[in-house]
């Protein structure tokens, strides 16, 4: 059974216009990947995709696309990340 969906509020270093540039091009990276391959990718492979080095910054934008209700994934299992919709451009009034 997967684990519930755990929602964290956006912290403000991550609503900035370079953070939120980083998550459009984490999931315009992974619906390339998906489109291609037919499968979700690993978080090191978007990684090399969006020129992060680690996984674990990877894993902390994809944490706030999902608190967006931008994508989903099982928690544990590998190649599971499900795209719902395109993040918002930044906007700092909202």
């Amino acid at each position: 059974m997967p684990t519930p969906l755990r929602l964290f509020p956006v912290h403000p270093m991550l609503d900035t216009p370079h953070a939120r540039t980083m998550q459009r091009a984490i999931y315009t990276a992974a619906e390339a990947y998906i489109e291609h391959h037919g499968y979700p990718p690993s978080m090191r492979e978007l990684g090399e995709r969006v020129g992060l080095r680690s996984p674990a910054s990877v894993a902390v934008y994809l944490a706030q696309l999902r608190f967006q209700g931008c994508v989903t994934w099982l928690d544990g299992h590998a190649r599971t990340l499900v795209l719902i919709k395109a993040p918002a451009a930044y906007d700092p009034a909202a």
